[in-house]
């Protein structure tokens, strides 16, 4: 992603894990030719959702964006809800965790959706689903100072429209740690070296 389009995604990751501290983190991925770039966001749980729990959840997500994506007169939009987080330990794995590790798995849900569709209401309806569904276990970030007048609001949605049909050439996620957003690439697409 050359500098100025890289830019443009670090700054809306930034802008999204600011003015949203339910998201623990956000990601910019290059999904399938037909999906195009998606954004995941990832959201910390104190505890794992059983399955029949997760159903649920995963059942209202996808209820609310429906009819959200018809009201808006959205085209087919993707989403996708998943679970995530540390997975479970077999007996036959061989792992360097400690006992103490064991203790502090994370856990979390995933919802994914397509930038090419999404809107800058989408998300915070799907942030606002997810915290109304999972509020018992959902970890929350820090609140940032609300001195800004919009500012990062007027950031995330400019950002959005610039990063929604470029070619991405690197994933990029951003994640919460206390009062700061870090923002980093995960891999860059380019010649191979031997």
């Amino acid at each position: 992603m050359p500098g100025e389009e890289s830019r443009q995604a670090v700054r809306f990751l930034t802008a999204l894990l600011v003015t949203q501290p339910a998201v623990g983190a956000a990601q910019l991925i290059q999904a399938d030719p037909h999906e195009g770039p998606l954004l995941s966001l990832e959201f910390f749980l104190h505890r794992r959702l059983g399955t029949a729990r997760f159903r649920e959840f995963s059942r209202e997500v996808r209820e609310a964006h429906k009819v959200f994506s018809m009201l808006k007169g959205l085209d087919a939009p993707v989403l996708k809800v998943l679970r995530a987080g540390s997975p479970r330990r077999s007996a036959s794995s061989e792992s360097f965790e400690s006992s103490e590790d064991l203790q502090e798995r994370v856990y979390s849900v995933l919802v994914q959706r397509d930038l090419r569709t999404l809107v800058v209401e989408d998300f915070s309806l799907l942030v606002e689903v997810v915290e109304d569904e999972l509020e018992r276990d959902l970890v929350m970030g820090e609140d940032y100072e609300e001195d800004d007048d919009g500012y990062q609001e007027e950031v995330l949605a400019t950002s959005l429209e610039r990063i929604r049909f470029l070619p991405h050439t690197m994933d990029l996620v951003g994640y919460r740690d206390g009062l700061r957003v870090l923002v980093y690439s995960l891999r860059q697409d380019g010649p191979e070296t031997p």
